[in-house]
């Protein structure tokens, strides 16, 4: 590939400021390999040359926000990095409807800082900081401890614009909340981690933001009594149950032991409730955080898997954490002390990671360890997924296992919007 002839394609269609190359791309590297070129479009219509550009001459493209979940997923080499970085402007926000339209590349804080001002916010709270994007989160259907309560990001986009791979410029959902005639494209594109084109634009559900809040932690040497714990306090109707191992209870909360979160969050009358509830749970055993203190507990938490090399992801039945969790430790094996793992207890899902580098002996490992776990899993309807795969990984190893069937289902939405394959690396060459 001539670097000065893609360059200039590049260029002809965002704007010569908008393409960079070598060291001044900025960004790291996508999946263990520098791409040839970073374009940061300031409009859709950029993007759409771009994309229609890179479809025609069959360069692999990944989509991006802030760079900051470059590794998820496991592609081949990156030819063209597209990043939403520069799609930034007002936000339409109308508080009488608890609405917001956001450009993609609006940093999540800053929507939520905007919306925090008419006392609401989109009710995500993915692994963040200060520059992730409200497209990323859309993009990857990024969801944090709220989602008990709250749901997903699909559960709380109204309707987006998405740039599909062959440069059309599509205009999917609405402003409102009945907007949905036929099949949810929306729900479609959100989670589809660029794959069927980038979102440059967001219409977004809002909800009012709690009067109060409570946190509670209980701790125990073993996991097992603190999950019995999270099934009792349901009771008390919390908005999120998180579990963590010794290692993330120290890095958030400066514990020694596995330990339970529980918030609950609603108008003063109901947390003032919930407050007795919480303190009976464990009398001697669970503590009620101070308010500045719970803030900072669960902004460290969202920030503790950030930084990733390596990420497994179980899920199953609330009822089956237990299996979800022992499956996760044995994950781990020799190099326990290294990984982190942490659970929506009350979801069922518990994630595993890592972030120092693996070698290919170590990925080897790795891998012959988790297709142990989804063989165990399979009988309590456990899905075992691997989100973030290091570099080391064999080709042949299956982050997502899918039958065949849905396989071609896949393949067959993914043609409709990027007909030349170049979203998908982890596919069969374009052309």
């Amino acid at each position: 590939m001539n670097a000065d002839a893609l360059r200039a394609r590049l260029a002809q269609a965002a704007g010569a400021g908008a393409v960079r190359t070598g060291e001044a791309s900025g960004l790291r590297f996508a999946h263990g390999a520098a791409p040839h070129a970073v374009v940061a479009p300031e409009k859709a219509e950029h993007a759409a040359g771009v994309l229609a550009a890179c479809s025609a001459e069959g360069w692999r493209t990944l989509c991006a926000g802030a760079g900051t979940w470059l590794p998820a997923g496991r592609p081949g080499a990156v030819d063209v990095v597209l990043t939403t970085e520069r799609l930034t402007g007002p936000i339409g926000h109308s508080p009488v409807d608890l609405t917001a339209s956001v450009p993609a590349g609006t940093p999540l804080h800053i929507l939520q800082s905007a919306c925090a001002a008419h006392r609401q916010h989109w009710p995500v709270d993915p692994p963040a900081d200060h520059s992730t994007t409200a497209g990323a989160v859309a993009a990857m259907a990024s969801a944090g401890p709220a989602r008990f309560a709250a749901g997903t990001p699909r559960d709380h986009v109204l309707g987006l614009e998405l740039v599909t791979g062959d440069g059309r410029v599509l205009r999917l959902g609405g402003r409102v909340v009945k907007n949905v005639a036929g099949y949810d494209l929306v729900r479609l594109v959100v989670g589809s981690a660029g794959r069927l084109g980038l979102i440059t634009r967001l219409e977004l559900r809002l909800r009012s933001l709690p009067e109060d809040a409570v946190t509670a932690v209980c701790v125990a040497t073993e996991p097992d009594p603190l999950i019995e714990l999270a099934a009792r306090a349901r009771d008390a109707w919390p908005d999120a149950i998180e579990l963590v191992s010794p290692p993330v209870a120290h890095a958030v909360l400066d514990a020694l032991h596995w330990t339970l979160l529980i918030r609950c969050a609603g108008n003063r009358a109901f947390v003032a409730e919930a407050r007795t509830r919480l303190a009976a749970l464990q009398p001697g055993r669970c503590r009620i955080l101070a308010a500045a203190e719970a803030d900072s507990v669960w902004s460290r938490l969202r920030a503790a898997e950030i930084e990733t090399s390596a990420l497994v992801r179980l899920a199953g039945p609330p009822a089956a954490l237990a299996t979800s969790l022992a499956a996760a430790l044995e994950i781990t094996g020799d190099d326990a002390g290294r990984w982190r793992l942490a659970c929506h207890a009350g979801d069922g899902i518990v994630r595993v990671w890592r972030s120092d580098p693996i070698d290919v002996d170590r990925a080897a490992r790795l891998a012959r360890a988790i297709e142990s776990a989804r063989a165990k899993c399979s009988a309590a309807r456990i899905r075992v997924t691997m989100p973030v795969v290091p570099p080391s990984m064999s080709r042949d190893f299956e982050p997502v296992p899918m039958s065949e069937a849905a396989r071609r289902l896949t393949r067959a939405v993914q043609n409709v919007f990027d007909p030349a394959g170049i979203l998908d690396p982890s596919g069969p060459a374009p052309h």
